[in-house]
């Protein structure tokens, strides 16, 4: 089974009306679309750092993690390195999204909950949540607060 993504199709990556062979990271400048990343099975959450030197870009399946790339001067990107990795879990947890706050903290979900990775990975918070979700809400209830 092909395992690139298409999410939004009715059989996914195997769905006829797939365009592209490939799931990916899409730049567009200058009136030009450009696939800057192709080799990622299920991009799903992309940030850049507060400074934009670094690109985030989250990856659910079917290897889980969160890489990270430099951005160069001429605003190519460089190699990436996995900033965190997820274990293979059973059940449907992936990475699902993330965002950067002006600190440049990666808030981002995953295997076990929401994550907070600060820069320089000086802490990997694990947040237990509880989701409930209705008609156009989805509510997250982390130990010390509530969010909407």
């Amino acid at each position: 089974m092909d395992h690139r993504s298409a999410i939004g199709l009715d059989k996914q990556a195997a769905d006829p009306a797939k365009e592209i062979p490939f799931s990916g990271v899409f730049r567009f400048a200058n009136g030009k679309l450009t696939a800057v990343i192709k080799d990622l099975a299920n991009p799903n959450g992309i940030g850049f750092s507060p400074d934009g030197k670094t690109l985030y870009v989250s990856n659910s399946g079917p290897k889980m993690f969160v890489n990270r790339y430099p951005v160069r001067q001429d605003e190519t990107l460089g190699n990436p390195s996995v900033l965190i990795s997820y274990p293979d879990t059973p059940n449907n947890e992936v990475p699902d999204g993330l965002k950067l706050d002006s600190a440049g903290n990666i808030w981002t979900t995953g295997p076990g909950g929401i994550r907070v990775i600060t820069p320089g990975l000086r802490r990997n918070t694990r947040r237990s949540n509880t989701t409930i979700r209705r008609a156009s809400c989805h509510w997250v209830t982390p130990p010390a607060c509530f969010w909407r």
